[in-house]
């Protein structure tokens, strides 16, 4: 069972780096294209890099190595939670059309016994109010059913995408 965090009681440390975040960076970053320089002077001298020791070099990549790996979990940890997000919308949306349309079957009953109510109260056979009912559900079905068919039209991405475009402009 998952418990809740007591965030009253919790302490952060504030850091310069940003631990979720998905880029290095731009000092970090290394460019695969960089441009080249404009002018090169001749006479300018660039200067040998910095000796380093064999042990600040592993310090260092150690340090890049345990970088990427809070990086890739930090990546992790927001896939999950956007899946965790994903997963409730699809259940609370199941749920929603379940309910909607148990609401819709019994509003569709009720409807149907009160129509059969009323005729046979006016005076209409049995058997009258039965064929009655049974052809006003079979042409509401085939209106559902051609409402349900028309509708397939706007399922379409280029109409959507067509859509998104001109709300934009």
């Amino acid at each position: 069972m998952l418990t809740v965090p007591d965030f009253r009681q919790a302490s952060f440390i504030p850091r310069v780096e940003n631990p979720f975040r998905l880029t290095p960076p731009r000092h970090q970053a290394i460019f695969v294209h960089e441009q080249e320089p404009t002018q090169t002077h001749a006479n300018e001298e660039e200067s040998p890099p910095e000796s380093i020791s064999f042990h600040e070099l592993i310090a260092a990549l150690k340090n890049a190595a345990k970088q990427k790996q809070n990086q890739g979990f930090a990546l992790l940890d927001l896939i999950n939670a956007e899946l965790m997000l994903v997963k409730k919308a699809f259940v609370v949306t199941a749920a929603s059309a379940l309910i909607a349309f148990a609401l819709g079957i019994f509003c569709w009953i009720l409807i149907n016994a009160i129509i059969g109510y009323i005729t046979f109260m006016v005076g209409a056979p049995v058997l009258a109010v039965l064929i009655g009912l049974l052809v006003f559900n079979i042409i509401a079905v085939l209106i559902v059913l051609k409402q349900g068919q028309s509708a397939f039209q706007y399922l379409n991405a280029k109409r959507m995408i067509h859509l998104f475009k001109q709300l934009m402009d």
